[in-house]
């Protein structure tokens, strides 16, 4: 009787350890349950507003860009921008972005039409797991255009490394027309237009700024080219550094060849910081 009373006794006290241990156990694992979805969500949180800064970044130099637009091929004019504190560093380089643009036909003639840097501007972003690859916001991967309702800015976003790039520059446009009409030996004229940025002041701002855009001039340049046989057509080559890519562009001849007018234009912007900002 008396074992039977201590087993039940014995039985009792188990059950009454039993229980705190299982709710400890539960306890627990709650705990480190809480914490996981408490540093998900935190970490959810904060990808998401990194890539609403980029947005916004990316808004910043639309706008940026838009004004770059507006002041283009206007001498005298200009235009002054509130830049924003996103975090990151917003810079100049204009001696960054050398292009060299080659008129060609690949067999009878090869003409340097320009051969310089010409500049870009750089937003330097705060470091962002999620950028893993480029992402073109305006513009592609051509480094040379032929289509004057196409895009010349290149707006692209890189995953770095060190960090992650907004960087804005722009490409050339090429277009070729007859511009002489003797049906022996017609005109052509190739007209390259290219934005430069080489006059901007350099400099790095990791606060709001202010900074202003001044189209300082227009430049121009002409070569002339004689040719006695008819060949299919000119090619205009750019070679970036980081790419390059050709347009074909058609030529008349006649009986007697053909005369080539190869006729550049440079726009020259200046962008620089002023007084002013934190």
């Amino acid at each position: 009787m008396r074992k039977a009373e201590k087993a039940v006794s014995f039985l009792r006290s188990t059950k009454a350890i039993a229980l705190p241990v299982s709710f400890l156990m539960l306890f627990t694992s709650l705990a480190i349950l809480m914490s996981a979805t408490f540093l998900i969500s935190v970490t959810k949180i904060n990808a998401r507003g990194q890539l609403i800064n980029v947005s916004l970044i990316e808004q910043s130099m639309s706008v940026f860009e838009n004004s770059m637009e507006l002041a283009l091929w206007s001498p005298g004019t200009s235009y002054v921008l509130h830049i924003e504190d996103f975090g990151g560093v917003f810079k100049t380089e204009p001696s960054a972005r050398h292009i060299m643009i080659n008129i060609t036909d690949d067999y009878l003639f090869s003409v340097v039409a320009f051969n310089s840097s010409v500049g870009q501007v750089v937003y330097e972003i705060p470091p962002v797991e999620s950028i893993i690859s480029t992402v073109y916001f305006q513009g592609d991967q051509q480094t040379v255009i032929n289509k004057s309702h196409s895009s010349m800015a290149q707006l692209v976003l890189s995953p770095g490394p060190p960090s992650p790039t907004m960087t804005l520059g722009y490409r050339p446009l090429a277009i070729a027309r007859q511009t002489g009409f003797n049906p022996d030996k017609p005109t052509n004229t190739i007209r390259l237009y290219i934005v430069n940025l080489n006059s901007s002041v350099e400099f790095e701002a990791d606060a709001e700024c202010y900074v202003r855009i001044t189209c300082v001039n227009v430049s121009s340049s002409l070569q002339t080219l004689n040719f006695t046989q008819a060949f299919p057509g000119a090619c205009v080559r750019t070679d970036s550094g980081e790419g390059c890519s050709d347009v074909s562009l058609p030529m008349a001849f006649g009986r007697y060849g053909s005369i080539l007018h190869v006729e550049t234009l440079v726009c020259n912007l200046k962008v620089e910081r002023l007084p002013g900002g934190t």
